[in-house]
Parts: C-alpha cells; sequence; structure tokens
C-alpha cells in the first residue's frame, strides 16, 4: 500500500492490516500477542520483528547473521530456514507498518522539542553494469545520481523524517529519478500544530510551504538556494542533534 495512501485510513481511526484483530486506535497489533499466534508456527510475529531488528541495528540488515546469532544464543530455540524466514516477513509486510505508524504517533506525542528533519538516501536494486540484466526494477525513472556523494545509482531514494534524536517516524520511497521534493506529497506530515521541518535545498517547493504553514501551521525550513529569488535573504539554520550540529 503505498504511503499516501496510508495517511486518510489512518486519519480515519483504521486498521492498515486487514483481516487483523488489532487496529489503530485499540493498541498493539493483536496478532503480536501469543493468542492469536497459529499453534503450528515454529516462532511468533514478535520474535521474527525481534530478528529484523537486531538486523537492523547489530548486523546492517543481514537477516542471516541475524537468525544465526538469535538461534545460536538459544533467544528462538526453534529458528526458521532463510527461505521460510523470508516468506513469512513477506507475510506481516502490513503489521510492520501499521505497527510503525502506532509507535511513531506515540513517539510524535512524546517530542517536545516539535522539531524534525527530513533527508534521503539512495538504495541501489543492482550495480550500475547490471542496469540491463536486473528484474527487480525496470525503467529509466529508477536512474538517480546523489549529488553529495557524487555517484550515480539505478533503484530508489528512502525519504526520512525524523526527530532532534534521530528516530524516524515518517518514511515513502521515490524512483531514483524523481526530485526530492516530491516526497513531501507522499509523506503524511501528520505532526502536531506549531511543529518545525528542517530540510535541504533539495526539498524547496514553496508551495507546499505555504499550505503546510497556512493549514497545518506546520513551518517547512529549506535551505534557500543561493539563486534563490523568492527567499533573497536566506539565513543558516542550526538544530542541535544527538551526534552533534546540523547547519543547514
Amino acid at each position: 500500500m503505498p504511503i499516501f495512501a496510508m495517511k486518510n485510513q489512518h486519519a480515519q481511526g483504521g486498521s492498515i492490516c486487514p483481516g487483523l484483530p488489532g487496529s489503530v486506535s485499540s493498541g498493539l497489533p493483536g496478532s503480536i500477542s501469543p493468542e492469536f499466534t497459529p499453534t503450528n508456527r515454529n516462532i511468533s510475529d514478535a520474535e521474527l520483528i525481534t530478528t529484523v531488528l537486531v538486523s537492523a541495528i547489530y548486523f546492517s540488515g543481514h537477516h542471516e547473521k541475524a537468525m544465526s546469532f538469535m538461534s545460536s544464543t538459544k533467544m528462538i530455540t526453534h529458528m526458521l530456514s532463510k527461505s521460510r524466514f523470508n516468506r513469512r516477513l513477506h507475510q506481516i509486510r502490513d503489521l510492520i507498518i501499521d505497527l510503525f505508524f502506532q509507535l511513531s504517533s506515540l513517539i510524535k506525542e512524546l517530542n517536545i522539542s516539535s522539531e524534525y528533519s527530513i533527508d534521503s538516501f539512495p538504495v541501489s536494486t543492482c550495480d550500475n553494469i547490471r542496469i540491463k540484466r536486473t528484474r527487480l526494477v525496470q525503467g529509466e525513472i529508477y536512474r538517480g545520481k546523489k549529488v553529495s556523494m557524487r555517484r550515480y545509482f539505478y533503484g530508489y531514494n528512502i525519504h526520512l523524517l525524523c526527530t532532534s534524536d534521530g528516530i524516524p517516524v515518517e518514511y515513502t520511497f521515490l524512483p531514483g529519478s524523481r526530485h526530492d521534493s516530491n516526497a513531501l506529497k507522499q509523506m503524511p506530515l501528520q505532526l502536531p500544530p506549531g511543529s518545525r521541518i528542517y530540510a535541504d535545498s533539495a526539498y524547496t517547493n514553496y508551495s507546499i510551504e505555504d499550505m503546510l504553514k497556512d493549514a497545518e501551521n506546520i513551518d517547512l525550513l529549506v535551505a534557500g538556494k543561493s539563486n534563490s529569488k523568492e527567499n533573497p535573504c536566506c539565513q543558516r539554520v542550526w538544530i542541535p542533534f544527538e551526534s552533534g550540529v546540523i547547519h543547514f
């Protein structure tokens, strides 16, 4: 389900996961609870999601290493095979998305500073030399260039909206050739009134800036371009982050 389609579903208090006992307004999804886990499964959905989190935090997203670690330390006694693990992970995709948005809503409420930043990073689906043979995605729309990294890639740009502590609360995917400002159209941007979003000049979109300010009272503070005619007096914006100071 596209990210922009989730905004209305969450706003109506519905669940992103059709058929699951849990919903956005009723705490954590019910299928994580033991009573909703089928008895013929070796591991529960909660154990599966925990393994994925361990792989992301400690093994650079390498699922097989995380599976081996969880099994060798007896944290999960009956670990699935690699292929079965991947199949189960795809089956609970909607559950993971629903859980992410529920937790992000709680994080937004606890974020007293109401300061956020948005940025992107590329994810290549293949090496450039293999573009003609790739089967994951095809088309010129996936050819992108990351100026800050000074390299071309073939795949997607992942855009993250994070708190000042670096905790992601919203995300979206765009083909590599799409301009970064299009991410602002796809993200729900469900933030409390008075929030501030810091972004680099790639997210320049004056119409969205005005719309967010007038409709939601959200300040989109984009670093002005040197040749900008609408904002000729751009000021450097400084925001303290846990890992240091980010300046635009």
